[in-house]
């Protein structure tokens, strides 16, 4: 799915307002999602955001290893979330809507990694 370079960078731009009050993510997502993008969709959404993550500078004082184990936790985190709330059709048109500058879809995400901090 094409869709994933688009949300990944959308993902990091969200996590970073929520890294300072946030030292790490909330519990790992153990049981499966209410929807699958299936195994190939959610390989790529991944590959792209942690090659995006990896890109990232660690805020002060914390170890660069330590930021690319939490963006790599917050990639795993923000896909199951994804899974869970939205069909593949609502997936791709958040997508869509985070390229062209779609507000609604912007929220949706930053709701989204919101719950991978608060939950």
């Amino acid at each position: 799915m094409a869709i994933a370079p688009m949300l990944s960078a959308n993902l990091l731009g969200a996590s970073f307002l929520l890294l300072g009050s946030a030292p790490a993510l909330a519990q790992d997502r153990q049981s499966p999602p209410k929807n699958s993008y299936g195994t190939e969709a959610v390989q790529t959404y991944l590959n792209s955001c942690n090659a995006a993550a990896a890109n990232q500078t660690p805020p002060q004082g914390m170890s660069q290893a330590d930021f690319q184990n939490l963006l790599s936790e917050m990639c795993t985190c923000t896909i199951w979330e994804l899974q869970n709330r939205y069909t593949t059709s609502e997936f791709v048109d958040i997508s869509r809507g985070l390229q062209n500058g779609d507000q609604q879809a912007g929220q949706a995400m930053q709701s989204v990694v919101a719950a991978c901090f608060n939950s």
